[in-house]
């Protein structure tokens, strides 16, 4: 597969979290983690994180010791998750997982 085959191209990343987030992906990882019980001790690791929806779903919930790690393929969308959460802090490390 082509090394770029998971990057976003041009507005990708801003429709997605326009869009897709609010009418989908929010409202999945809210549910979701209503069935998870997570304390401010846990580590959260988030693969496959995206913009990081449910790595700041759990923070408008829980005050963490330690950073949420937020790991994806898609650089536009680890852009976009840091931009969304460069007010937090040191709540959040987003990085950029390496293809082979």
């Amino acid at each position: 597969m082509a090394k770029d085959a998971f990057q976003l191209q041009g507005n990708a990343a801003k429709i997605y979290e326009e869009q897709k987030i609010p009418a989908v992906f929010g409202p999945l990882a809210a549910e979701t983690l209503k069935h998870i019980k997570i304390s401010a001790d846990d580590r959260v690791l988030d693969i496959a994180c995206g913009m990081g929806v449910v790595a700041r779903t759990i923070t408008s919930q829980t005050t963490f010791k330690k950073a949420i790690v937020g790991i994806d393929l898609n650089q536009g969308m680890i852009d976009t998750a840091a931009s969304l959460t460069a007010s937090s802090g040191s709540a959040f490390e987003w990085h950029v997982a390496m293809q082979q």
